[in-house]
């Protein structure tokens, strides 16, 4: 084999590629010239300029996500917008981002606030809901990932700081607005409008304030599988599930901040915010169970079963969530010590009674069927009885309806003062947190004997997404809700 001198080739190599780069260079500019009539460049740097410095100025580890980079994104939710910052993952519900952990630690472990009022959870946790605060109402959002002495001790996990815009910044009459919508691809749903007003301006010399409205509705059409089944032998021995959702999420928020300055210097300020999220949902279930292996199919991706229990099962549910905090404070100098003082309320209810749920189920103890699993995400199952879907088949197996409403509330107060001195910065503070909560939970159910779904209308999901699967009659969501007045 003949040696190539790979350093003689560069010459010739470069020569090359600079006469084509030419070439194309002066091919795009004379396209260019032709058909464009105007460059647009964007600076990034100056809107995480903000950012970036409130990080490095900061004591702790924290993470920013100021107004410049919320209003950026097409993010509706905090949650949404939070799933940007390193450190921090987020559940999802829907599509939609709804907890956030800090480091991997449970969202139970975080704390909340909104302009420096803890907020408390909806739910029966600790957990606060973050899909249920629109992003048009933040300002900026701060992620503390360690501790400082000052900070709640229920931080365990992080503190998240919600802030909504300060009147004092104001320089100009603010008029914000904002109106969008999105499309799906899936879905007959062509829309999902997002509407917000910001206005702030000054009322005198040296009181200024600043309103915001923000409205947003979506509509959700999911399919999907929860295969948390067990294995015994590599094979399937448990349930699984394919369940068909239909849901429409309305948000409506509101904040208000006002601050006056006094003759004195000192700031007296209040400000308010208050979400109210309501969420109105239909489920169709079928669940596949109580499976017993005859033998294996398709080199171990399958299995015979000589049974199967199938439930069809529809919810029908509206659920109203609420978040409030209020704040009045004050700002001042006396004697080289910056001194706050706050007082704070804030409460949250989740009000989750207004639902229905009926199960219909077809145990067949003779014939079983075929089940595969070569994607285990999707398995699907072909069933030995033609009569296993069949509504004249499928017995009233339960029907449930369930009360749940929870209160929490809480009233805090808090005294800092702050001195910088020759050996640095002292600090010193108290503060005083009451908090309740309450929770009301019960559920009536019943059993029909006799009755199958044949006795009610019922249908299927046209179209099921995937492939190979068959998904099963079920009652519609207004059947299953106007048994309620049966009980």
């Amino acid at each position: 084999m003949k040696h190539i001198n790979r350093w003689a080739l560069a010459p010739m190599v470069m020569a090359i590629y600079s006469a084509n780069l030419a070439y194309a260079q002066d091919e795009q500019n004379s396209d260019a010239a032709a058909s464009m009539e105007e460059v647009l460049v964007v600076g990034t740097r100056a809107t995480l300029k903000n950012a970036v410095d409130q990080q490095r100025d900061a004591q702790n580890i924290i993470s920013v996500v100021d107004s410049d980079a919320l209003g950026n994104f097409p993010d509706s939710t905090a949650a949404d917008a939070m799933r940007r910052l390193s450190g921090i993952a987020v559940e999802n519900d829907q599509g939609e981002g709804r907890y956030v952990t800090i480091r991997g630690l449970s969202s139970d472990l975080n704390s909340v606030a909104v302009n420096g009022a803890s907020m408390v959870a909806p739910e029966n946790g600790r957990s606060v809901i973050m899909d249920g605060i629109p992003t048009e109402l933040m300002d900026s959002i701060s992620v503390s990932k360690t501790l400082t002495p000052e900070m709640d001790a229920d931080s365990i996990g992080g503190r998240v700081d919600f802030n909504t815009k300060k009147p004092t910044d104001l320089k100009d009459t603010l008029l914000k607005v904002k109106l969008s919508t999105k499309m799906a691809e899936y879905t007959d749903y062509s829309s999902a409008p997002n509407a917000s007003l910001t206005y702030g301006d000054r009322l005198n010399d040296s009181t200024a304030h600043i309103v915001s409205f923000t409205y947003s509705s979506k509509k959700i059409e999911s399919f999907n599988n929860e295969t948390g089944f067990g294995w015994e032998d590599g094979f399937m021995n448990d349930d699984w599930e394919m369940r068909w959702y239909e849901l429409e999420r309305e948000r409506y928020g509101l904040s208000y901040d006002i601050n006056t300055i006094l003759d004195s210097g000192t700031v007296l300020f209040a400000n308010a915010m208050y979400n109210k999220y309501d969420e109105t949902e239909t489920r169709f279930k079928d669940e596949y169970g109580k499976l017993g292996f005859v033998s294996s199919l398709d080199n171990g991706k399958g299995m015979v079963t000589d049974r199967i229990r199938h439930d069809s099962e529809t919810r029908q549910r509206y659920e109203t969530r609420e978040i409030g905090a209020v704040n009045f404070g004050l700002e001042t100098n006396l004697n080289d010590w910056a001194i706050d003082a706050k007082v704070s309320y804030s409460w949250a209810q989740e009000d989750d009674s207004d639902n229905a749920d009926v199960t219909f189920r077809n145990d067949d103890k003779a014939l079983g069927g075929e089940i595969y699993w070569s994607n285990p995400k999707r398995p699907y199952l072909v069933a030995y009885d033609p009569t296993l879907r069949d509504p004249a088949n499928l017995e009233f197996d339960a029907f449930e309806m369930w009360a749940n409403v929870s209160d929490d509330e809480e009233l805090s107060f808090e005294f800092n003062a702050e001195k910088e001195t020759s050996m640095g910065v002292v600090k010193a503070g108290i503060k005083t947190r009451s908090r309740t909560k309450d929770v009301n939970d019960y559920i009536i159910g019943y059993t029909w004997d006799g009755a199958t779904m044949a006795d009610w209308d019922s249908g299927t999901v046209n179209d099921w997404f995937f492939a190979n699967q068959v998904f099963g009659n079920h009652v519609s969501g207004a059947t299953a809700y106007a048994m309620r007045n049966q009980v």
